[in-house]
């Protein structure tokens, strides 16, 4: 089926639109490591290429991400139409964005003339980039930034670097640059200005592989390629500019792996004080209200304890009180969002997610035992939905960890309560388990074991 993107311009080119391949539908393998495609000029050619070779399959299917890769490109000068809005407001912005790809018809024609002057990267696109012709700006954004909050919105192409402006047009010079390339099989039929977290998939997988960081301040750029009926072509691809980690950060991270090593091997050689308990769900107190029935539903099923949340100040609570350190093992499933164990002040959040902040489910959330400072850490919190998993939650001396189904989500000793064991040997915490729902979630318990260590 074509895919019509918008206008004239587009029906014309998916007429002409011809199917290279009948690519077969790719064996899923969830074992298998996905490929990072290195797609050169033209791109969806090579990428159907390597479909067929590699049995090519989404490397991310919640967000559609098809390929990554981390390529040096430019200089490029960057032509078409800018138009300049306010990058966080809560509305207007995105419309006039979209609005400017539906008034470009003629920017391509135009471009389409100086065909000796593009580049290698062929596809209509819009950049993304901060402009500097106002003082006035969101303080917040530039601290950060050191810019301004207008977001300058240019629909056009990467051209050779010496390619002529046409008339009317406006455009951007852009030295060479690293590139953090995403592909994305998700049709956005309507171009301009996607869905909010189209980038996200991007930054972890940077981060996830430690040798660059991205650069979301110089520039970003949607991709729109041509409609294909090619199954293995992408549909939509972003890009973000990126550059190597500096050596004082890729040493920390060495340092870091290094003394992650040494966590996992006294993990794994923890001696408990103790038996471990397995707590019997029956006597499991409720807590949190006065009218407790009011913020939670609470039933007992062929032996698993379910909880609806209603209220999210209200919990089931061990019976006895337990001493950290300690392990806390839990056996549940959820139907939608959060499973939340607490200890002392602090608390484990999988799945997480709050009617007032639109996240995604993948942050980890942990609060600290002793103080309650709260940090998120992404890529690392979810968990499949109406599917039982066992998580378990190391509050130790020297270390925190984090795993679910035996793999580490989280370890590390950048802890609070961590500090406060290292400083006063008096410190000794205790007190009850909790397992919560959340914002409306159930939460089914089969199993809750705590062991003193």
């Amino acid at each position: 089926m074509i895919i019509q993107r918008h206008g004239k311009r587009d029906k014309m080119r998916a007429s002409k639109t011809k199917e290279l391949f009948v690519v077969s539908e790719p064996v899923r393998k969830p074992s298998q490591k996905p490929e990072s495609f290195s797609p050169k000029k033209p791109e969806i050619l090579k990428m159907a290429e390597e479909a067929q070779n590699n049995e090519l399959q989404l490397i991310d299917p919640k967000t559609g991400l098809m390929s990554f890769e981390v390529v040096k490109g430019g200089p490029y000068r960057f032509v078409g139409k800018a138009v300049y809005a306010r990058a966080f407001d809560g509305r207007g912005s995105k419309d006039i964005f979209r609005a400017t790809w539906d008034s470009c018809d003629w920017v391509f024609e135009e471009l389409d003339k100086l065909k000796e002057h593009a580049s290698d990267e062929p596809h209509d696109a819009a950049l993304l980039s901060w402009n500097h012709y106002t003082d006035k700006s969101n303080e917040v954004f530039k601290l950060v930034y050191g810019k301004t909050d207008l977001l300058g919105y240019t629909v056009g192409r990467f051209m050779k670097a010496d390619c002529p402006v046409p008339k009317d047009m406006d455009y951007v010079d852009i030295p060479e640059f690293h590139i953090a390339k995403g592909w994305f099989k998700k049709d956005y039929s309507k171009r301009g200005y996607p869905d909010e977290g189209v980038d996200a998939p991007i930054h972890k997988r940077v981060e996830r592989e430690g040798v660059y960081e991205v650069t979301t301040w110089r520039y970003m750029a949607e991709i729109y390629p041509d409609a294909s009926n090619d199954r293995s072509a992408p549909d939509f691809g972003y890009y973000i500019a990126a550059r190597p980690i500096s050596e004082e950060k890729r040493k920390a991270a060495e340092d870091s792996k290094k003394l992650r090593d040494v966590f996992i091997e006294q993990m794994n050689n923890l001696a408990p004080r103790g038996e471990a308990v397995n707590i019997d769900l029956t006597t499991m107190v409720k807590q949190g209200l006065e009218n407790f029935e009011a913020g939670l539903g609470l039933r007992y099923e062929n032996g698993l304890m379910v909880i609806t949340e209603i209220n999210k100040a209200s919990r089931m609570a061990t019976p006895r009180e337990f001493k950290a350190p300690l392990k806390i093992e839990l056996r549940a499933k959820t139907d939608s969002t959060n499973i939340r164990l607490h200890y002392s002040i602090g608390r484990l959040i999988l799945n997480f997610h709050d009617f007032h902040i639109d996240e995604e489910l993948d942050r980890l959330v942990i609060n600290d035992i002793l103080t309650g400072d709260q940090c998120g850490i992404e890529g690392c919190g979810e968990v499949p939905i109406n599917e039982f998993v066992d998580i378990e939650w190391l509050i130790g001396k020297e270390f925190m960890a984090v795993k679910v189904n035996g793999e580490i989500r989280h370890i590390g000793n950048n802890h609070d309560y961590i500090r406060e064991f290292a400083k006063n040997a008096e410190y000794a915490p205790s007190a009850t388990v909790r397992v919560a729902a959340a914002f409306g979630s159930t939460v089914t318990v089969e199993l809750l074991r705590v062991t003193e260590i």
